[in-house]
């Protein structure tokens, strides 16, 4: 279901399927391009992220060069990998395997935004 706005107020109406969610989106004046949406939506569909070899990723267990690429598109910022390694040999938590979880690697990093260095 999605909220679409009419000239009498919100109404609701039923999406038979994300595709012709995405086809509704696209339909209107000043809408998101079908290019920015679509990606979007079948990620959201799998719900799972992967890696260019279509492998999932495990977001409890990046290694550094994953996080940086997965950092980098979110923020759509580059992060480069020295950060990261810089980060690590800061004291960023990292597991036993030397990989990185990413909930734990973020909340640091708002730790250490707080410290105001």
């Amino acid at each position: 279901m999605f909220l679409g706005a009419a000239t009498g107020g919100p109404v609701w109406a039923h999406v038979a399927s994300s595709n012709d969610a995405i086809k509704e989106a696209n339909l209107g004046p000043k809408r998101h391009s079908s290019r920015r949406v679509s990606p979007v939506a079948e990620r959201a569909e799998t719900g799972v992220a992967m890696n260019a070899d279509n492998t999932p990723v495990d977001p409890n267990r990046l290694l550094p060069e994953q996080a940086s690429k997965l950092l980098s598109a979110a923020a759509k910022v580059r992060v480069p990998l020295e950060q990261i390694a810089t980060d690590l040999e800061s004291g960023a938590p990292q597991n036993s395997d030397g990989t990185i979880n990413l909930v734990q690697y973020a909340a640091w990093l708002i730790k250490e935004m707080g410290r105001g260095e």
